[in-house]
């Protein structure tokens, strides 16, 4: 005679988690006269921490999505770049603010020297060095972006903590396209920063 039980064995790996810091944006008053009524006006260049921390070493990605896709002003890719790589700043009575472009620029992590920016064309693709070009909001690319350490050989590392540091370039409408903005005008830019583990 003999007795039967199961052993069941179960268990989920995860990746550790990790939260994601961006500050708020924000150009201030900007004085309606040091507009050019005719021509794009830049605005001074803006710098910026973008902060991951984990719960413990992880491999990540970050993705961008630009949710005023739609108001790019057309032409303003001379004064920023190319006009796929623009994020947009919404509209006033129907007419676009105008554009700003994001770079990343270096990195800093939880370990000695540098991180070295990497980026990939879909969830396939080979990672490739990405350092000071233009950030891609286009959802069709599904362009990826992640940091590598000298010793990963151009994959991306494990990180406990990286801080990222970003500059972005902004230039509005001439005031003659922007009917309304003798009354005044908000800016309002927005993207979504999606991290995917990997």
């Amino acid at each position: 005679m003999a007795a039967e039980t199961r052993l069941s064995v179960s268990g989920h790996v995860r990746p550790p988690s990790c939260t994601m810091q961006l500050p708020q944006i924000n150009h201030g008053a900007i004085n309606l006269h040091s507009l050019s009524p005719t021509g794009f006006s830049q605005l001074s260049p803006t710098t910026f921490e973008l902060s991951i921390h984990c719960a413990g070493p992880a491999s990540f990605a970050l993705s961008f999505r630009d949710r005023r896709a739609g108001s790019v002003p057309d032409g303003i890719e001379a004064e920023l770049g190319e006009r796929t790589l623009l994020f947009g700043l919404g509209r006033l009575e129907g007419k676009s603010i105008g554009a700003y472009a994001l770079r990343f620029l270096w990195a800093h992590w939880d370990g000695p020297g540098v991180a070295y920016g990497i980026s990939r064309v879909g969830a396939d693709g080979s990672w490739a060095d990405d350092y000071g070009s233009m950030i891609n909001p286009a959802s069709e690319e599904d362009r990826q972006y992640s940091w590598s350490r000298p010793r990963d050989m151009g994959a991306p590392g494990m990180f406990r903590v990286l801080q990222a540091n970003l500059v972005m370039l902004t230039a509005l409408n001439p005031t003659e396209q922007l009917p309304g903005a003798a009354t005044g005008l908000t800016l309002d830019g927005e993207a979504t920063v999606t991290l995917f583990y990997l």
